[in-house]
């Protein structure tokens, strides 16, 4: 997809956005795609090659790391991007729909019921990911350690394994669970704009 076919879409969006949604889709496309584009790839890019375990046994840093990272973060947070941002795709069918009929571009009747039943959507979505986040992360914790210990099959032994640049992989965890939280407020604001 071409920047220019997403800025045409994105215009037609913002036309029919409260000054709320305005402001959240601003921050939805800087700071959560920028974060992935530009910042994520760097920080979680050696993940995997650079996870090392004091073990030669084969598989075992493998399992090891599989076990505590089911779903890179990279992948789960471009999926959550990509999920959380389908409902606005409703309000462009939706738009769509009415600019073929040569209706008003007024945000009124019908579409005021799309934007909120999408608001709802967002925020179902938002708070399922951040749930699902923190279930797939949980024998990690939003703070990575340094070291884990790993005694799944086919270590040997209560294996010592290492996370490469784990202070980093805190910090980014720590703002996209923040960004979370600002996400959040969105959804909920946006009900309070039209009544």
């Amino acid at each position: 997809m071409s920047w220019e076919i997403l800025q045409e879409l994105l215009g037609k969006v913002q036309n029919h956005e409260t000054a709320v949604g305005k402001v959240w889709l601003s921050i939805v496309l800087i700071f959560r795609l920028l974060m992935l584009v530009v910042v994520a790839e760097e920080v979680f890019e050696d993940e995997q090659d650079k996870f090392v375990c004091n073990t030669k046994q084969p598989g075992c840093v493998t399992v090891c790391y599989d076990y505590f990272f089911p779903v890179s973060p990279i992948r789960f947070w471009a999926i959550q991007f990509i999920v959380v941002s389908t409902p606005t795709l409703f309000i462009l069918v939706h738009i769509a729909s009415r600019h073929a009929r040569a209706q008003t571009e007024e945000l009124t009747g019908g579409l005021i019921f799309t934007h909120l039943i999408t608001v709802v959507f967002k925020l179902l979505l938002e708070c399922g990911s951040v749930v699902i986040y923190l279930e797939i992360y949980a024998k990690v914790g939003l703070v990575i350690p340094r070291l884990l210990k790993c005694s799944e099959v086919p270590c040997p032994s209560r294996t010592d394994c290492f996370v490469p640049r784990a202070s980093e992989k805190t910090a980014f965890s720590g703002y996209a669970s923040c960004f979370g939280d600002v996400r959040l407020r969105k959804p909920v604001g946006a009900p309070v704009y039209f009544f």
